[in-house]
């Protein structure tokens, strides 16, 4: 078998009218097409790039809040260029997010954040 890439990444919410708005204003996330299942409403976007994006709302809620501490997903990190990193950084402080000011690592640049539901996210540029 030969994987082709990731065909989307999908993200629980707590309220999709208000993450749809934060993925839009922070990330130039496009929303493309509302859906529901039986247990569920979603909105499938894409950011920039072209990457889809699902962001999902379960009729039902198993947790309080993300946790990276538990199994399941760490931290999501979009790639980008220095440009970009600053202009998230000032969308980020201008509607008074949770942010860790840009980085210079070993390998990369790197601004750590959190979305309304406290998903771990993260913009890498290359250094340089």
């Amino acid at each position: 078998m030969a994987i082709a890439g990731i065909s989307h990444v999908g993200l629980t919410v707590s309220d999709l009218n208000v993450s749809r708005e934060w993925y839009s204003a922070v990330l130039d996330w496009t929303p493309l097409q509302d859906g529901a299942t039986a247990t569920t409403a979603f909105v499938y976007g894409q950011l920039p790039d072209g990457t889809v994006l699902v962001l999902r709302r379960h009729s039902e809620s198993a947790a309080p809040a993300f946790d990276e501490r538990a199994p399941g997903l760490d931290h999501l990190s979009f790639g980008c260029t220095r440009a970009d990193l600053d202009d998230v950084e000032r969308r980020l402080a201008q509607r008074g997010a949770r942010f860790t000011p840009t980085e210079e690592t070993d390998y990369a640049l790197v601004l750590n954040f959190r979305d309304p539901d406290g998903i771990a996210l993260e913009l890498t540029a290359p250094r340089g």
